[in-house]
């Protein structure tokens, strides 16, 4: 939405600031879109969040299995057992 009156009051009134009251203006500014963006955050929508908790839950039993079949080492061929 755009208020180009209110845009003009603000820069106006910043006009008479001095650098440091910018610089604490400027802080309040950024912690207010943070605040923004923390709100619009849905952990329960986040792709990343969402692809750990979905697979197969024996994923630490087939770690040792997946690591050798990403090497090319077939169950068979391990010398180790």
């Amino acid at each position: 939405m755009s208020n180009p009156a209110l845009k003009q009051e603000l820069i106006e009134k910043l006009d008479q600031l001095s650098e440091q009251e910018l610089t604490e203006v400027q802080r309040k500014i950024d912690l207010i879109r943070s605040e923004r963006h923390k709100r619009r955050y849905d952990p329960a929508k986040d792709a990343m969040l969402k692809g750990l908790f979905e697979g197969p839950p024996d994923l630490a039993e087939r770690s040792e299995e997946i690591l050798w079949e990403e090497f090319g080492i077939k169950k068979d061929d391990r010398t180790d057992e």
